[in-house]
C-alpha cells in the first residue's frame, strides 16, 4: 500500500473518532508516569571553552581540572612514551598503560601508574601488544592469547616483577571478550568451549586468584560466533556477539544473547542459571505511525546481531544497545549490507520486562558511576564490495529516572561524529567522549550540552575517575 493510500485511511480512522476523545501520544522514548512527553531533541549548539594542547614527542599524563581539562598546575607531566591502550582502576588511583618500548621494535611495556604520587610504580616487558586491566591494588593483569588449554595470564605489582599466573587448566576454551576483574580475588570471561568442534558451548570462565583455581558456566541457550549465508554463488559471514556484564557485589552475570531478545542470569556461587525473555512495547498509536511510515531499514536477512550492556549500581535495571546487520541488496557480485543501531532499552533483572525504551539510532551504552544519566552512541554504516557509507548518529545523553532524552551532540566532521569512547567523572556529572585524532568534548550530564573542549595534534584520552589527560604520538 503506498504512503497516499495509508494516509488517507488515517483521516478516515481520526474522522471517526468523536472530537472529545482523547488518545496518548507515543514520544520516542517509553517515559514513566509523570515524565516529560516532549517528542523534539534538545538543542545542540552552546557555549564552550576550547584548550588546546601543544605537547610534541612523548606521551604524558596531565592532571586536569575536570570541567575545562586546563593543567591544574604547571608541572611536567608523566612521561609514559608512546602508549597504545590504557585503563582505570575503579577507585582511581592507578593506571595500567600498554606502551612502545623504543630499544625493541617487537616488545612492548605494561606501565603500572600511581595517580596519587603521579609516578610509574612498575612495568614488564611484553613480547606482544596487550590489553591491560588494573585492580583497586594497583596490580595490573593481562592476557597473552586467548585460547585453552587456558589463557596465559599476567600480574605486574607494585615495586615487583611480572608473574605468570598457574591455575587449573580449561581445556578447549576460547575467550571472545577481554577479561574482567570481578573484585580483589576473582577475574571473569565470557567465550566458548570446544573451539575445534561443529557445536561450541559458550559459556563463562571465572578464575579465583587466591586458589588459583576456576570456576566454568556452561550457556548453552547463548549463541557465539556465526555462519555463512549463501548468496547465490557466492556467502557472506553472519556473526552473533552476546556480550556480559558482572555483579561481582551480588554474585551474579548477566549475559545477554545476540540472536534472540533474551539474557541469562547466572549465579556465581551455586552455578544455577535462568533465561526471562523480553518483547518491544508498543502502543497502538505507535505501531500505526510505524504502518504508516515504515523506516527505512534494510529487508533481507539477518547478518548478526552485536549487544553492549550497563548495570545499575543497585542491581535492578538492565540497560542494553543493540547493533544489527543486513542484506540490503544483492545485484550480481554487487552486495550491500546494511550495518544499524536499533536502539536501547531498560530491563527489570528480576522480571525481564521492559521497563523504558528509546527509539533512537544508537546501540553502545554507557553508564554513569551514580546511574542517574545514560550515554548512548551509534553509527550507520552500508558496506559494499568497493565503497563504504558511513553516517554519524552521534551520543544521546538520557536522563535515566525520567527516562528524558536530554542531550543529542554531534561531534566535529572528519572525525565520524560518533564517540568511540566514553568515560565519566568520578562524581558522575560529567562525561567525556572521545574520538580518534579528535577531540575530547567534556559534557554536562544534566543539560547534556559540552561545556568545554580540548583539541590538539596528537591522540587523546581522559581517564575521568583518574582525573588524568593522556596524549600521545600517532
Amino acid at each position: 500500500m503506498r504512503l497516499g493510500a495509508r494516509l488517507l485511511v488515517l483521516l478516515g480512522l481520526l474522522a471517526s473518532c468523536s472530537v472529545t476523545t482523547t488518545h496518548p501520544s507515543e514520544n520516542l522514548v517509553t517515559q514513566p508516569t509523570g515524565a516529560s512527553s516532549s517528542t523534539s531533541l534538545p538543542p545542540t549548539s552552546s557555549t564552550t571553552t576550547t584548550v588546546s594542547v601543544t605537547h610534541v614527542g612523548r606521551a604524558g599524563l596531565y592532571q586536569v581540572d575536570p570541567r575545562t581539562l586546563e593543567p591544574v598546575d604547571a608541572s611536567d607531566p608523566i612521561t609514559t612514551a608512546d602508549w597504545l591502550s590504557g585503563t582505570s582502576s575503579k577507585n582511581g588511583e592507578w593506571l595500567a598503560l600498554t606502551v612502545w618500548f623504543d630499544d625493541d621494535p617487537d616488545t612492548d611495556l605494561i606501565r603500572v601508574v600511581n595517580v596519587a604520587d603521579q609516578k610509574v610504580a612498575s612495568e614488564a616487558k611484553v613480547l606482544v601488544p596487550a590489553y591491560p586491566m588494573v585492580a583497586d591494588d594497583g596490580t595490573a593483569y593481562w592476557a597473552d592469547g586467548n585460547l585453552a588449554p587456558f589463557l596465559r595470564l599476567y600480574s605486574l605489582k607494585a615495586g615487583e616483577g611480572s608473574a605468570e599466573l598457574a591455575f587449573n587448566a580449561t581445556v578447549g576454551f576460547e575467550a571472545s571478550t577481554d577479561g574482567s576483574i570481578l573484585d580483589s580475588r576473582r577475574i571473569g570471561w565470557l567465550g566458548w568451549f570446544g573451539p575445534q568442534t561443529e557445536e561450541n558451548a559458550p559459556g563463562l570462565v571465572v578464575l579465583d586468584l587466591s586458589t588459583s583455581t576456576t570456576t566454568t558456566h556452561l550457556l548453552p541457550g547463548v549463541m557465539v560466533g556465526g555462519g555463512e549465508v549463501a548468496l547465490g554463488e557466492s556467502s557472506i559471514f553472519e556473526w552473533f556477539q552476546p556480550e556480559v556484564v558482572w555483579d561481582a557485589e551480588r554474585n551474579l552475570a548477566y549475559v545477554v544473547h545476540a540472536d534472540q531478545d533474551a539474557f541469562t542470569v547466572v549465579d556465581l556461587e551455586t552455578g544455577e542459571s535462568k533465561t526471562r525473555s523480553w518483547a518491544p512495547s508498543t502502543s497502538w498509536w505507535g505501531g500505526l505511525f510505524t504502518w504508516l511510515v515504515p523506516p527505512a531499514q534494510a529487508k533481507g536477512p539477518s547478518l548478526g546481531t552485536r549487544r553492549s550492556l550497563a548495570l545499575s549500581p543497585d542491581g535492578a535495571t538492565l540497560f542494553v544497545g543493540t547493533y544489527t546487520g543486513e542484506l540490503d541488496s544483492e545485484a550480481g557480485d554487487d552486495v550491500s549490507v546494511l550495518w544499524s543501531p536499533r536502539g536501547v532499552i531498560a530491563l527489570s533483572t528480576a522480571t525481564g520486562e521492559v521497563v523504558q525504551n528509546w527509539d533512537i539510532p544508537a546501540s553502545d551504552v554507557y553508564l554513569s558511576p551514580t546511574g542517574e544519566y545514560l550515554v548512548a552512541t551509534g553509527l550507520t554504516i552500508k558496506d559494499k564490495p568497493s565503497t563504504s557509507t558511513e553516517t554519524p548518529e552521534g551520543s544521546f545523553v538520557i536522563d535515566v529516572a525520567t527516562g528524558e532524552l536530554v542531550g543529542h551532540l554531534l561531534t566535529e566532521e572528519g572525525y565520524w561524529g560518533y564517540s568511540i569512547s566514553v568515560q565519566f567523572s568520578r562524581s558522575g556529572d560529567l562525561a567525556y567522549l572521545t574520538n580518534y585524532g579528535g577531540p575530547i568534548d567534556v559534557v554536562d550530564l544534566k543539560t547534556g550540552k559540552v561545556i568545554s573542549s580540548i583539541t590538539g595534534p596528537e591522540y587523546l584520552a581522559i581517564f575521568g575517575e583518574s582525573g588524568l589527560l593522556a596524549t600521545s604520538r600517532r
